[in-house]
């Protein structure tokens, strides 16, 4: 997001709300079927294919909850 030129306020308030789940809070409470998946390191080809996936009904794999990002956000304080 720095590199893009974003405002340190900006990146920070983004990166709080990643930590926090927000986004996916609010899909979860949405009452629709939400599922996650980790793209660091995904090609486009990769995400596409988890896509394809998910589609197909692998849900499993993609549960809510199989990523955990805590030990990355304890390292941002």
């Amino acid at each position: 997001m720095r590199v893009r030129g974003w405002p340190q306020a900006k990146t920070r308030e983004n990166m709080e709300a990643e930590a926090l789940d927000v986004i996916l809070v609010e899909a979860v409470e949405s009452e629709r079927q939400t599922v996650e998946i980790d793209t660091t390191g995904m090609t486009t080809d990769e995400v596409a294919d988890a896509v394809e996936e998910i589609l197909a009904g692998e849900r499993e794999k993609y549960e809510v909850g199989n990523i955990d990002w805590s030990q990355e956000v304890l390292g941002w304080y």
